[in-house]
């Protein structure tokens, strides 16, 4: 009991302790762990790609060595353009997707670079699984999470950066995040 105690007020500290802003003008920088061997940015750890086009609020195309790949991004799961998400949420405000296509298209613009980040999934339904890093703000996903756009999501080993997801999910939903009002329907 006391340990559960312990456990619940160490909790409410971090939540409290977090910034609940969710404006979305000028993202603070979130800097990102440091980079492990620096590789082709598909093939390996690390790497740098050009921005081609966004598909939606946690996937978008680049281009490295002069070649497409599509991307999603690990840790978060956005309203899809159809109003699901992943996880089997559905969210009643059907342009949350757009919405959140909107937001990751002003922080990644065309032709801005990204630092792709692998953890230990390589691909999911022919995609290339990344954190996504920018010179600019940091940490993309952990960005997308607090301003509400993005839940967290754990999915398989990809486990480098949830407990900065986890928190930052937790601020954003007792802040009232937009994506939060997803409800999760047939688990």
């Amino acid at each position: 009991m006391r340990r559960t105690f312990f456990l619940l007020s160490f909790l409410l500290f971090l939540v409290s302790s977090c910034d609940l802003r969710l404006e979305s003008a000028a993202p603070e920088r979130v800097v990102p762990s440091p980079p492990t061997a620096p590789v082709s940015a598909l093939g390996g750890t690390v790497g740098q790609a050009t921005v081609t086009r966004i598909v939606d609020g946690d996937s978008y195309y680049v281009t490295t060595g002069g070649k497409p790949f599509e991307v999603r991004m690990i840790g978060i799961d956005t309203a899809e353009v159809n109003g699901h998400t992943q996880k089997g949420a559905y969210c009643p405000d059907d342009a949350l997707g757009e919405q959140a296509k909107a937001r990751l298209t002003q922080l990644l613009p065309v032709g801005s670079t990204v630092t792709l980040i692998k953890d230990k999934t390589e691909r999911s339904y022919d995609r290339y699984l990344r954190y996504t890093d920018s010179a600019e703000i940091g940490d993309v996903g952990l960005v997308m999470i607090r301003e509400g756009w993005a839940r967290p999501v754990q999915v398989g080993r990809d486990k480098a950066r949830w407990p900065q997801y986890w928190a930052a999910g937790e601020a954003s939903r007792v802040a009232g995040g937009l994506i939060w009002s997803c409800v999760l329907v047939g688990g």
